[in-house]
């Protein structure tokens, strides 16, 4: 599914998101996307913060490609950061990431390109580099 339908079949989409994901991300026009597992993470706004925090400098630091952290930071930042919101991930072939809600409202989302499309995420990821590197090298 492309990235909008996917999102669309399940959230509602702000006016604001609706317009990013359609026009601001064109880059990911040809890229079919699905959530990678069932798994649904629950947890307050300010650790989800933080983690893509660690994960966006890990990115940079990398000179990795990233999308929709911008957004995604400061609809994060206006949410009371003791309030549970939700995170499913999403991949396409070359990129992977979380989407971020309160059940029915999408939030936003992050994601970044795959340098290595046949690693997987390890368990409680932390959102750096050296854990994903470590996880995948075995």
């Amino acid at each position: 599914m492309k990235l909008f339908e996917l999102l669309d079949s399940n959230y509602q989409i702000s006016g604001e998101l609706n317009s990013e994901i359609n026009s601001g991300l064109e880059i990911l026009d040809e890229e079919t996307f699905k959530y990678k597992n069932d798994s649904i993470f629950s947890e307050v706004t300010s650790h989800f913060l933080s983690i893509i925090n660690i994960q966006k400098q890990s990115a940079d630091n990398a000179n990795h490609p990233t999308l929709g952290f911008d957004k995604l930071k400061a609809s994060l930042n206006n949410i009371s950061g003791d309030k549970i919101i939700n995170m499913r991930m999403i991949e396409s072939e070359n990129w992977a990431g979380r989407v971020y809600s309160d059940n029915t409202n999408l939030i936003g989302l992050f994601l970044g390109k795959k340098r290595n499309k046949n690693w997987k995420t390890p368990p409680n990821w932390d959102g750096s580099i050296e854990m994903l590197e470590k996880y995948n090298k075995g």
